[in-house]
């Protein structure tokens, strides 16, 4: 029903963007409190920049991931014994345990995280606080709430030409591309790369990868000399410079 499909897409996004923005936020704080501490200077004598970067990233993706594992196991096993119980189950359960949907969650969650938690790195790398962070990061918050802003539009309109176009823009498809594949997937009689959604879905999580690795270039230039500037918090001009460098 469409009533379960909003809910259910308003769950799955909502854990999407929440578990994408707080676990970013995390590696902005860590950058900001080891800059401030000036741990920061220790730190870069030992590793490259750019892997002490990474491996925040990865280091907190580590600990998303385990979280989604054990969802997926306790999904798999009340899923397997509910017939022995005779559980019985709502309709949410196509969506919630359809292959299309799981599968393109879990490479959307860690795609979307790796893509803004390097975002959330890089503002933690030029600024000096939290409080100077705020007009950095409401940009990037705005792109994860922006699947509930349009949200009565997409699933009435799933496929249209403005849902399709916004849902293939990297740092709007993880949201929106799910809300998409969650009332179109369940739909479907058979799974194949190249029908209808599952075909965007996948050429939208290889835009996202490609975003990805444009982002990580970007970063990597800025985080390398923001990481040990101090004071002032430096102007876009000044930003571009070290891009450049």
């Amino acid at each position: 029903s469409f009533t379960t499909k909003w809910f259910t897409s308003m769950v799955f996004v909502g854990i999407l963007m929440s578990m994408v923005v707080g676990f970013g936020t995390l590696v902005m704080r860590s950058v900001i409190d080891e800059k401030n501490s000036r741990i920061m200077e220790v730190l870069v004598s030992s590793v490259t920049p750019f892997e002490l970067m990474m491996g925040k990233v990865f280091g907190l993706a580590g600990a998303a991931l385990t979280q989604v594992a054990v969802w997926l196991v306790m999904g798999g096993i009340f899923y397997a014994v509910r017939g022995q119980f005779a559980i019985e189950v709502s309709s949410a359960d196509r969506i919630i345990f359809n292959p299309v949907v799981v599968i393109f969650f879990v490479l959307f969650l860690i795609s979307g995280y790796i893509l803004f938690s390097t975002l959330f790195a890089l503002v933690g790398s030029i600024v000096n606080s939290e409080k100077e962070a705020t007009s950095f990061v409401f940009p990037i918050t705005m792109c994860n709430v922006l699947p509930f802003i349009m949200g009565i539009y997409v699933i009435q309109e799933p496929n249209s030409t403005l849902v399709l176009a916004l849902s293939l823009i990297p740092f709007f498809a993880p949201s929106l591309m799910m809300m998409r594949i969650i009332f179109v997937a369940p739909s479907m009689t058979e799974y194949s790369l190249f029908s209808g959604i599952v075909a965007e879905a996948a050429i939208g999580f290889l835009i996202v990868c490609v975003a990805i690795v444009g982002v990580i270039w970007l970063t990597a230039k800025i985080f390398r000399v923001g990481i040990l500037m101090y004071g002032k918090r430096p102007t876009l001009p000044e930003i571009l410079k070290w891009i450049r460098y």
